[in-house]
């Protein structure tokens, strides 16, 4: 016999095989059968698995599962074996016995299927490192339990599933520490499950309880010294919707209920149906405030054919990139603003300073009437928000947007661009091949599992000696009086808002009519005075550069169509050739005043 998983590949007898591999049931056998090595198992060879007792030791009481055909999935393969559970007077039952041997059951009642710990942790860390599927991976198992697919072991698929989902949410809680309070994991409150973001301001833990937040200058003016006290206790959000975590309509929520129930970042889905069943028909807030974005256009339009979910919006940490408790949710129409503002009503009650600064890609058009919208749903929220346009997306705003939701703009913004959301689904989007075939309640808890792996292994990077550098520099470079003037004047502004802004553009306006009429009037008045130089009797200098506009407006004529008729390509010529008389004698006139 020789074993493929042991170091030793030489051969031994069948005593001396069954003895070795007492504490490894799921190593894979070949027997010599005289010209070839033949697969057997060690099941075959006699080996029964005694739990309860350490490997060697007899048991007075074996009860054998029924049918004796127990199923181990391991990382090797998929394996029968003999398994005899303890019945002795002290035994525990069955599926503890199994947990004990590091056997993780598919069922508490009569286990004949487990996994191993070692499997279960291998697929979890694959799952939300590379959005491997279990599909994918049982797969993979089978096949190397034989790749010939002529004796294929008995599909455990299903069994696998439901042991790697309750693995997910046990580590889960276990990483929370939800077994050492005593309400246990029934009294887990909403998002005490998830990865927090280390930097930002948490009232409580890195900031004082009743730290007073910078109140907006739209709401009230306070004092620059007042700003300076209190900027580190704003909290940055940045809020967006992801139309590629879509999810078909598979399954409901009655087969397939989530297990962590809003504990970690997807919200609670009774709580948010209920809510949009009650305010989904609420008119929506179509205005014409600024130009015609992507995101006020998709809120009206409706649920994609065969989809449960057209994707997922979420309410996220701007400056560290990290997402936030209770702060994503599925979409069903589009982008629309009531699904937008129960998320950022539930993101703000997780134990966020009051003190707000949110960035969205439509924010010019979101907060016009937020206040009056959550006073309908009957939220009650002492949370006051500046709002900002992401860097990239303000481009496609109009002057007067860019000027008051601009970053670059705003005070204590630093460098941050509102864009990191994007970054984060750029992240995610791996996943969205598998979880779109998921029920309801298997795809909120993978990719609660997914958002904590990507919280984890999230760090902030500080550049603030770089940036500290490079504004001293760039602004030894510029006259001192005009840096002064300029810092009053944004001064003024971010203590009040009423105050002009000295970010927004004045631009003159100028029409062509108006510049005619400009010359002509100065014609006039030279005429008037006496002053005028006439190079030519019914042309003016004024007249010859007016005379040059039409011109130019004149030449720019629309192509003939392809299968022109004689009579277009005669009317053609004969504009092109009066053209060319107008702008000859023009030339001439020219010739007078521009030698």
């Amino acid at each position: 016999y020789r074993c493929e998983d042991c170091c030793d590949v030489g051969l031994h007898c069948k005593e001396c095989t069954l003895k070795t591999h007492l504490s490894h049931p799921m190593h894979r056998l070949r027997r010599w059968d005289g010209d070839h090595f033949a697969r057997v198992t060690l099941k075959s060879l006699g080996l029964v698995v005694q739990l309860g007792h350490t490997p060697g030791e007899n048991c007075t009481n074996p009860r054998i599962p029924w049918g004796d055909d127990f199923v181990l999935i391991d990382i090797n393969g998929v394996h029968e074996l003999s398994v005899r559970y303890c019945g002795c007077e002290r035994a525990v039952p069955h599926h503890l016995q199994l947990l004990r041997t590091r056997w993780y059951p598919a069922t508490s009642v009569s286990p004949k299927t487990a996994a191993t710990f070692q499997v279960l942790e291998t697929f979890h860390l694959l799952s939300v490192q590379s959005k491997l599927s279990a599909f994918e991976f049982y797969n993979t198992l089978s096949r190397r339990t034989d790749n010939t697919n002529v004796n294929t072991p008995k599909d455990q698929y299903p069994s696998f599933l439901a042991m790697v989902r309750e693995w997910h949410h046990l580590k889960m809680m276990k990483c929370a520490g939800r077994g050492n309070e005593p309400d246990g994991i029934a009294g887990t409150r909403p998002g005490a499950c998830a990865v927090e973001c280390p930097a930002c301001p948490q009232p409580g833990k890195n900031t004082p309880v009743k730290a007073q937040g910078y109140v907006c200058s739209r709401i009230s003016c306070i004092s620059r010294t007042e700003h300076l006290r209190s900027w580190l206790q704003r909290l940055f959000i940045a809020i967006d919707a992801n139309f590629r975590l879509k999810r078909k309509k598979v399954s409901s929520d009655e087969v397939d209920p989530s297990l962590n129930k809003g504990a970690a970042y997807m919200v609670e889905e009774q709580a948010y149906k209920t809510y949009l069943d009650t305010f989904s028909t609420l008119e929506p807030d179509i205005s014409d405030h600024c130009n015609n974005h992507d995101a006020v256009k998709l809120a009206t339009l409706k649920g994609a054919v065969g989809l449960a979910a057209s994707g997922v919006a979420s309410v996220d940490c701007a400056r560290h990139e990290v997402k936030r408790p209770c702060s994503t949710g599925d979409l069903q129409k589009g982008e629309r603003y009531v699904n937008i503002d129960y998320l950022l009503h539930s993101s703000l009650q997780q134990n966020a300073p009051t003190n707000v600064l949110a960035s969205y890609d439509i924010a010019c058009h979101f907060d016009r009437n937020m206040l009056s919208r959550f006073a309908n749903y009957g939220f009650v929220s002492e949370h006051i928000i500046d709002w900002a346009i992401p860097k990239f997306h303000i481009n496609a705003h109009r002057e007067a947007c860019r000027a008051a939701y601009n970053l670059r703009y705003l005070p204590f913004c630093a460098r941050d661009d509102g864009e990191g959301i994007e970054r984060i689904w750029a992240c995610l989007n791996a996943a969205a091949a598998s979880t779109r075939e998921m029920g309801p309640g298997s795809r909120r808890d993978t990719l609660d599992d997914i958002f904590a792996h990507h919280n984890w292994l999230k760090k902030a990077v500080i550049e603030r000696n770089e940036q500290v550098t490079a504004f001293h520099q760039f602004n030894a470079t510029l006259p001192s009086e005009a840096t002064l003037s300029w810092r009053q004047a944004v001064e003024a502004w971010e203590g009040d808002r009423s105050q002009p802004n000295p970010f927004l553009l004045q631009r003159p306006t100028i029409t062509q009519a108006a510049i005619k009429c400009q010359l002509a009037e100065e014609d006039a008045a030279a005429l008037k005075a006496g002053t005028a130089e006439l190079m030519h009797d019914k042309c003016s200098a004024a007249g010859m550069i007016i005379a040059g506009i039409e011109l130019e407006d004149t030449q720019y004529a629309s192509a003939l169509p392809a299968h022109v008729t004689d009579i277009q390509r005669a009317r053609a010529l004969e504009h092109q050739n009066a053209l060319h008389r107008r702008i000859d004698a023009w030339i001439d006139i020219q010739q007078l005043y521009m030698p």
